[in-house]
């Protein structure tokens, strides 16, 4: 039973992070047009947090709510942190690949990229993903574990 309970829930996280990276890629692919790169990673990134956080507390855990609503909240936070490291230095590596510079970090993160949509997109994909295993792992077994 616990296996279905897991496999349950990963697709409704699943189906919740899709919606999150629709959410994501469409606030980067504006803000990377205006602001410096790591800027609009960070905003969108922070866009698409707060929308899985209320999907998956109202949908995916709603019977796991063990700890307060703000607290489950600055779980959420810190379990995506890592994820959230793993997707803005993926995305800032892949841009630097991009440009042809690898190992000029410093210049990209204060670059605007103004890339093309489908561009931005893709080099912003990988990192999402990344973090996904993270985020589900941390969800399920510590933010919406009625036990910690």
């Amino acid at each position: 039973m616990p296996r279905v309970d897991i496999l349950r829930r990963l697709v409704f996280y699943s189906l919740v992070g899709a919606s999150g990276i629709v959410v994501n890629e469409v606030a980067f692919a504006v803000l990377q047009k205006a602001l410096a790169l790591v800027i609009a990673v960070l905003v969108a990134l922070e866009l698409s947090i707060l929308w899985n956080f209320a999907l998956n507390d109202s949908i995916t855990f709603k019977d796991r709510r063990g700890s307060p609503f703000l607290a489950r909240l600055l779980k959420f936070h810190s379990a995506s942190a890592v994820g959230s490291m793993i997707q803005v230095t993926t995305t800032l590596v892949l841009f630097a690949l991009y440009k042809g510079d690898p190992v000029n970090l410093v210049e990209v993160v204060g670059e605007v990229a103004g890339l093309p949509y489908f561009t931005a997109a893709l080099l912003n994909l990988p990192g999402i993903m990344l973090g996904f295993v993270i985020r589900f792992a941390m969800s399920y077994l510590w933010v919406w574990n009625k036990r910690a």
